[in-house]
């Protein structure tokens, strides 16, 4: 990604009472996307790095769109981060990057960064972090 087109980055940061291999396991598990994630309404491809990956997302206002994108780092159960373009670069770019720690007491501390280029598209991904925490610690 040129990274003289992002013109904003936003993150958060949660602590998931699950083990990474667990957080892991639902964040790759693009076909369960639908049942947690209140932005990206289907994930389809293969997560591995250099493959692409296609996927639809909602803009406020109801908005969908359909992109595609690049995985540009897999660390199983640590790191997942992928890049894509709608258009051209110049009509808009994203960024997504997933990063997963051990905590203390079978924890993961998750601190999803997104960046994107125009300003409209980046919401907090803390947006969809509830429903990961759910999602993760289902029994």
């Amino acid at each position: 990604m040129d990274e003289s087109l992002v013109r904003r980055e936003i993150g958060t940061e949660i602590e998931i009472d699950a083990q990474p291999a667990r957080v892991w396991a639902v964040l790759t598990d693009f076909s369960s996307y639908p049942e947690w994630n209140t932005f990206l309404h289907w994930v389809e491809g293969r997560i591995a790095e250099g493959e692409r990956i296609r996927f639809c997302f909602e803009l406020p206002r109801g908005f969908r769109f359909k992109v595609g994108a690049t995985i540009l780092n897999v660390i199983p159960e640590r790191a997942l981060r992928w890049a894509g373009v709608f258009l051209t670069s110049r009509v808009f770019c994203a960024e997504h990057y997933f990063e997963l720690t051990s905590s203390p007491g079978g924890r993961t501390r998750f601190p999803p960064t997104a960046k994107s280029s125009p300003d409209f598209y980046c919401r907090s991904p803390g947006s969809s972090c509830a429903f990961l925490v759910r999602a993760c610690t289902r029994t």
